[in-house]
């Protein structure tokens, strides 16, 4: 069963930390059980200088009104605006970087050295690593989040912010890219959102270049708006984006599942992939 923690739980949008069953267990607002799948059981057969510098891009208009007036994209991310779940979330990261969570295993396995985070929020999880790479690339859909991420990385000389739009890369160069990160945070994407990154992903990265993508496998009830599926899950499955990112040139190198819980409901609920660009 999920466990609430009083009021923490009120404070944040029924979004929880993730752990890895065979991480650290500390104390959390909840608890996600990853279904170990191996590579064996799993697996598919197989530059500018950045500057320290926003680039704006062409962000969809917001519209006065009820959010759902808002495009569905653009209504999920004024969601995670100025939200206390940034601050509180920093003290969720075991479950991502202890050795033993799969997320760690599946990012130790990309190239660290021009890496870019999509939906980097208020910078947590690349804070974990920003010492290890030669350049970061930090894209969020919201310039408040861009701009926490400029103070947070403020003395560091080889990290690029952008503000994107939501669904494109557009502001980074093609083949420029040697690793790709987002945790955390697509499981709330547009399922048409997802499939337009995928195709940006493969332009972006280095022929061999690698990303790790946590989504959403919440497969079972089509047409459900953002916010009304279990824990905020936007629609989408494990079968779709192992089949769009072969579309774009992207082979499934190793792929797992999460449980949130021991309700059924729950089962599977996120699924965590390891893709590589073709070379």
């Amino acid at each position: 069963m999920l466990r609430h923690f009083g009021p923490l739980a009120a404070k944040l949008p029924r979004k929880r930390r993730l752990i890895d069953r065979h991480g650290a267990a500390d104390a959390l607002p909840a608890q996600m059980e990853v279904r170990a799948v191996g590579a064996e059981a799993r697996a598919f057969g197989a530059q500018a200088q950045p500057s320290c510098v926003d680039e704006d891009l062409a962000r969809a208009p917001q519209r006065p009104g009820h959010a759902s007036q808002l495009p569905p994209s653009r209504a999920i991310a004024d969601d995670w605006k100025h939200h206390e779940y940034y601050a509180e979330a920093e003290h969720w990261l075991a479950g991502f970087w202890d050795g033993s969570s799969a997320f760690r295993r599946f990012f130790d396995k990309i190239n660290r050295k021009d890496l870019l985070e999509l939906a980097c929020g208020h910078g947590r999880h690349s804070a974990q690593i920003i010492d290890s790479v030669d350049t970061l690339t930090l894209v969020d859909v919201n310039q408040e989040n861009i701009d926490a991420c400029r103070v947070r990385f403020a003395k560091y000389q080889n990290v690029r912010y952008i503000a994107n739009n939501g669904n494109d890369l557009s502001a980074v160069a093609g083949g420029s890219q040697t690793g790709l990160f987002c945790y955390d945070a697509m499981v709330h994407f547009e399922a048409s959102d997802v499939i337009d990154y995928l195709s940006e992903i493969s332009r972006i990265l280095t022929p061999g270049g690698r990303a790790v993508l946590h989504y959403s496998n919440m497969h079972w009830m089509p047409g459900v708006s953002y916010g009304d599926g279990p824990h905020m899950r936007n629609f989408f499955s494990e079968n779709m984006m192992i089949h769009f990112a072969a579309r774009n040139g992207l082979q499934t190198l190793e792929h797992t599942t999460l449980d949130w819980g021991s309700d059924p409901i729950w089962r599977d609920l996120d699924a965590l992939i390891l893709l590589e660009k073709a070379l």
